[in-house]
């Protein structure tokens, strides 16, 4: 199999971000990164828009075999230090990046519709301290996926949900070859796996199974996604229990980042 070239990632936001979460209450909540799944269908969309004369199949096919990415991350270069939405830096991370709108439908327009009330929660384009938030991650291509397209491709990408309203929009994007550890933990091996010798924590989610050896600060949800069946009608895809990014893998373990930006244990 060809060597994977490895990258930097970083997207700098031209609008807010929402990807679905939960709901609580009135709020429908985001989660504080993009997540694997939402960044596949957003490339291989753009890529059979742009690339392959509107072959989704493709297009999907084109991302699982010649492309492997990290969930995204906001980032704001001029903060001292990366914050993580999970211990700590939770309450902090969540005042830099996080905001929300009101909205509610319309009977006539003037008129609230009973029970549409709603507040959607994102990530916002700029920090509450004024700068520009951006996007930060990795992504790795085989040579048959050329660089230039590579860029193409993360330069014009729409992200998450509420793009009809202008959600999810990129202003630039920047690649630079890997020279660093993977989110400043983890060495990167042939294959796309990811080593450390002391316990760190996860960033993508991660199948529960009994070959994991044990975890701590364990968060664990069902990881569920939408699926397009050959007829064209959307399924959900079965649930499987995951750990989630921010609980903290053993000493020594090693991960392989697979298709939709998923790791697995080696």
């Amino acid at each position: 199999m060809p060597d994977w070239i490895g990258y930097r990632l970083s997207l700098q936001l031209a609008s807010p971000i929402h990807c679905g979460w939960r709901t609580v209450g009135n709020l429908k909540q985001t989660r504080p990164f993009v997540p694997g799944p939402a960044i596949w269908g957003a490339l291989a969309s753009r890529l059979a828009r742009d690339f392959l004369k509107q072959d989704y199949h493709q297009a999907e096919r084109a991302v699982d075999d010649q492309l492997r990415f990290t969930y995204l991350y906001p980032s704001d270069p001029a903060h001292p230090r990366m914050l993580w939405p999970w211990d700590a830096d939770q309450s902090e991370f969540d005042w830099t990046y996080l905001h929300s709108y009101m909205s509610t439908a319309l009977v006539g327009g003037h008129t609230s519709r009973d029970g549409s009330l709603h507040e959607i929660e994102y990530i916002a384009p700029i920090t509450r301290d004024g700068n520009p938030v951006y996007l930060s991650g990795y992504v790795w291509r085989q040579e048959a996926f050329p660089e230039d397209r590579l860029l193409r491709l993360w330069s014009t990408v729409q992200l998450g949900g509420e793009r009809t309203y202008g959600f999810g929009r990129v202003a630039k994007a920047e690649l630079n070859l890997i020279t660093d550890p993977i989110f400043g933990c983890y060495a990167v091996e042939p294959e796309v796996v990811l080593t450390s010798e002391d316990s760190q924590p996860i960033f993508a989610h991660v199948e529960t199974h009994s070959e994991i050896p044990a975890m701590s600060k364990v968060r664990v949800e069902p990881l569920v996604g939408r699926r397009i069946d050959p007829a064209g009608r959307f399924r959900l895809s079965a649930a499987k229990a995951a750990y989630c990014p921010g609980t903290y893998g053993p000493p020594g373990a090693k991960w392989q980042i697979g298709p939709r930006g998923l790791w697995s244990a080696v």
